[in-house]
């Protein structure tokens, strides 16, 4: 191998084809600043929350905060700029923070046996507190959504780590309210959050609310990808500050990267710098033309010691590729299939075990077994991820395809690479077989000569072949 040639996009694809800019709420995408508001919600009654109003306000707000136990940046702003790289970030609706706020009996009573009770009546106390949210009725329609504002509730009632997303409706029921003395009504669903609340479970509820979905597998059975998306389960302990991003996919449905196309049949070779770093093209789609675009592979580098930084993937399992493997809808959505779970999963090494393998990311020098798709049917294709250091900027990976096609000098009729159809020259030849492929002679010779741009075997089939001599 005398060179080496990456391919070209596919030009028939483009990005809204695998889901760019799917994922909405109320049909806004979370790009640029969103008014968000923090109620501290007196649950216990108590008048009191382990951690300060200040350093609750700099979880949440402050980009530049560094936590004491790690030594790392962390806050849900900073982590949001980052991982969309720029494209969102939170703006404080009013202060940006409001509590502790008291409930009445009745409201407590309520609120501590129902979720979206609870979500309601935090709203609800804090418009009663006197936080005016009619300039924040964007469309002025007389109802807040979550594409206006977004809210983040921390309630002190216990000290463990926990999370939910939920409708908020002092009813208990779905649909939008409006508080005795308010001029709006609301309609969304918000975060909520206990006292102590890890800031990996902090950031995966507050994504929800952006239109995020769970990929752990079976609900309260598997924790698929765990580790290596946000989005897998994230409950540890009280005040864990470990921080890991959100996958490719989501970031892909977000709007928040451009990843480069490819066809998966051609064969190719394409760098990938890590996720820190700036290259909004950073992933690949790997994709069959032949199959369509609602299943495909997207393949990411991830390490947690880059040349920018952790950035907030300081607690990976592992450093190396990640190849998602994505079938959607209809309509660009994850599926969910009784008895697996979601349709959006990591191929692990070693055996491309779907989100369950020893390592989850593909270490240096490794190849993987042929792809699969989700219907069982085994591709030709397979991945090699060239040797790397740990922590590298960026890693290098090429993907081979072992079909094979015909070539026969003396042939004079249609040609489309067939056994029965072969091309005449070796030009055609070389450049219809794919990187990895094989290229089969037919006896018989030709004054061609070219230089050998991928990875290929060439063998001469029923007889000698000779190439470049008169």
């Amino acid at each position: 191998m005398l060179a080496l040639i990456s391919m070209g996009p596919t030009l028939a694809a483009t990005l809204e084809d695998f889901g760019y800019l799917n994922m909405t709420v109320n049909g806004q995408a979370a790009l640029g600043g969103r008014p968000t508001l923090v109620l501290l919600l007196d649950l216990a009654a108590t008048g009191t929350f382990s951690h300060s109003n200040t350093e609750y306000d700099n979880l949440v707000f402050n980009p530049f905060n560094i936590d004491p136990g790690t030594g790392q940046p962390r806050s849900l702003n900073g982590f949001m700029l980052v991982n969309s790289d720029g494209r969102f970030h939170l703006t404080r609706a009013g202060a940006g923070l409001m509590g502790p706020l008291a409930l009445s009996p009745d409201e407590r009573t309520k609120a501590l046996t129902n979720d979206l009770m609870r979500a309601g009546f935090a709203i609800t106390a804090a418009q009663r507190a006197g936080f005016d949210f009619v300039p924040y009725d964007d469309n002025q329609d007389g109802t807040i959504t979550a594409n206006e504002v977004l809210f983040l509730i921390f309630d002190n009632l216990n000290q463990v780590d926990s999370g939910a997303a939920r409708w908020a409706n002092p009813t208990g029921m779905g649909g939008a309210f409006k508080p005795d003395g308010s001029t709006v009504a609301f309609s969304l669903s918000v975060a909520l959050m206990t006292q102590r609340v890890s800031f990996a479970t902090l950031c995966h509820e507050f994504s929800h609310i952006l239109g995020t979905k769970d990929l752990y597998g079976l609900w309260n059975v598997t924790c698929h990808n765990n580790g290596y998306t946000l989005m897998s389960c994230t409950i540890t302990f009280a005040d864990d500050r470990a921080s890991y991003h959100l996958d490719a996919w989501h970031k892909l449905q977000l709007g928040w990267l451009e990843p480069r196309i490819r066809s998966l049949t051609a064969g190719g070779i394409e760098t990938v710098p890590a996720t820190q770093s700036p290259a909004t093209d950073a992933p690949v789609i790997l994709y069959d033309p032949a199959r369509g675009f609602n299943e495909f592979f997207l393949v990411e580098y991830r390490t947690s010691t880059s040349p920018w930084g952790a950035g907030y993937e300081d607690n990976l399992p592992s450093n190396g590729l990640g190849i998602w493997h994505v079938v959607h809808d209809a309509n660009r959505n994850l599926q969910e299939w009784a008895n697996v779970g979601q349709s959006v999963w990591l191929e692990g090494q070693p055996n491309l075990g779907r989100g369950q393998d020893a390592n989850l990311l593909w270490t240096s020098g490794t190849t993987t077994p042929a792809l699969r798709w989700s219907d069982g049917t085994v591709t030709r294709s397979t991945i090699f991820v060239r040797p790397f250091n740990t922590g590298d900027g960026s890693v290098t990976f090429e993907w081979y395809n072992e079909e094979e096609r015909w070539v026969d000098f003396a042939y004079g009729g249609f040609e489309n690479g067939s056994f029965a159809n072969p091309f005449n020259t070796l030009a055609e030849g070389l450049n219809a077989v794919p990187r990895g492929g094989i290229l089969n002679f037919k006896p018989g010779s030709s004054r061609e000569t070219a230089t050998i741009s991928k990875r290929m075997t060439m063998r001469a089939v029923g007889g000698p072949v000779t190439l470049g001599q008169p």
